[in-house]
């Protein structure tokens, strides 16, 4: 498929995540109904990425190759799993009344195939010929950010939870944006509820756990890794894809947030230590498998074939420090953070390490795959002989023939 294509899924899904981060503001002031604004956002969204997902496996199916036929069938699957939740959503909250949490398992359910579309739809755009031509980092660039957006998204809890807390131990009562309906159902409950019952050293760990997954996997696809051929769809700079994430998504933050003050919403914390951790991320990965391979071969040569998995697992634990120092900083200024207690640190460098990982294997293979499919194979031998032609011999006195 052309480049277009990608680019109005990517306009597509931009409009559910906005969709999707509004409708958490929304809840946060407004009891649940079945029908508002952010709901109709998200499902124009996802009713579009299903619409053009299903024109092209339908009506232009013999311009995909074969591995973007693949990946833009999983991605259909993945969005219709989408699709089956938004019932099952309804039923949870007409159940249970009030769920102004993220961490509810039919949220967790939408939100976590999305990470899944992401790295199909790369896969998918950076290996048709019509799509992944001069500049098509700048698009995968776009599709790595959602990723970022969408691992980030059960935080918001947290994040605008802190915020509406802090107003409450501040001035005694709930923040101006809370409906007397709400206020009313919530009662005694509403500090407990503002966090969504969640316990505090979740923010942390899961933070460290999900955005060194995502900072780690767009760093990989898009810079390489290894030696690894300099394509087309490559980082055309020798550092800061990860730190350029980050940055990208705090413009995305900042540009909600000012949409939250203008129509006197629940706003949130914007998460500034998510530069610190991209920025780790980029240094570790960039400058230290040279050193990591110099103490392996002195200390655990066994590991040197290793030293990728070694890099990635010390980004990880980077990252988490990178985080509790943000916060820290954050907090010492004064500004509103969400609780992350120091206890959790330990267990916040362990999950930042398992994320990065997982995010050195996701994006390793995908960028195999990739590198693999922009190279053509090497023609044979018998298939060289085979276009040039039986060989002229010579004659047998020396001569011309002719």
């Amino acid at each position: 498929m052309r480049r277009r294509f990608y680019v109005a899924i990517l306009v597509a899904m931009a409009l559910a995540d906005w969709g999707a981060a509004f409708d958490v503001s929304y809840h946060f002031g407004h009891v649940f109904d079945e029908f508002s604004f952010p709901h109709l956002a998200v499902a124009v969204g996802v009713g579009c990425q299903v619409a053009l997902l299903l024109y092209a496996l339908v009506y232009r199916r013999d311009r995909l190759v074969a591995v973007e036929r693949v990946a833009i069938t999983v991605a259909l699957v993945a969005l219709v799993i989408d699709l089956v939740d938004i019932p099952l959503d309804l039923l949870w909250h007409l159940i249970f009344g009030i769920d102004a949490t993220t961490w509810s398992p039919t949220h967790l359910l939408f939100n976590y195939p999305t990470d899944l579309i992401v790295v199909v739809l790369v896969v998918a755009q950076l290996a048709s010929p019509a799509a992944r031509g001069r500049g098509a980092w700048l698009l995968a660039f776009g599709y790595f950010l959602r990723a970022v957006v969408a691992v980030h998204f059960p935080l918001y809890q947290q994040e605008i939870g802190a915020v509406a807390l802090d107003g409450l131990n501040r001035a005694g009562k709930a923040p101006w944006y809370v409906q007397p309906e709400l206020r009313a159902l919530a009662g005694p409950h509403a500090r407990q509820l503002v966090m969504g019952g969640a316990p505090a050293w979740l923010y942390p760990i899961y933070f460290a756990l999900a955005l060194s997954y995502a900072l780690t996997v767009g760093r990989v696809v898009l810079a390489g890794w290894r030696g690894t051929t300099r394509t087309h769809f490559r980082w055309p700079w020798p550092f800061g894809v990860a730190t350029a994430l980050a940055a990208g998504y705090l413009v995305w933050r900042i540009g909600l947030q000012t949409l939250y003050l203008a129509i006197h919403g629940a706003y949130t914390v914007v998460p500034w230590y998510l530069l610190g951790m991209g920025l780790v991320v980029d240094i570790v990965l960039t400058f230290g498998p040279r050193p990591i391979a110099w103490a392996l071969a002195a200390w655990r040569p066994a590991l040197l074939p290793r030293e990728h998995l070694v890099a990635a697992a010390l980004a990880g634990v980077a990252a988490a420090l990178a985080l509790y120092t943000g916060m820290a900083l954050m907090g010492a200024l004064r500004m509103v953070v969400p609780p992350a207690p120091l206890a959790a640190l330990p267990f916040a460098c362990v999950s930042g390490a398992a994320g990065a990982l997982l995010g050195m294997g996701v994006g390793t293979r995908v960028s195999q795959l990739l590198t693999s499919r922009a190279e053509p194979p090497a023609a044979s031998p018998d298939l060289a002989a085979r276009r040039l032609g039986p060989p002229l011999e010579a004659s047998p006195l020396g001569s011309r023939p002719g």
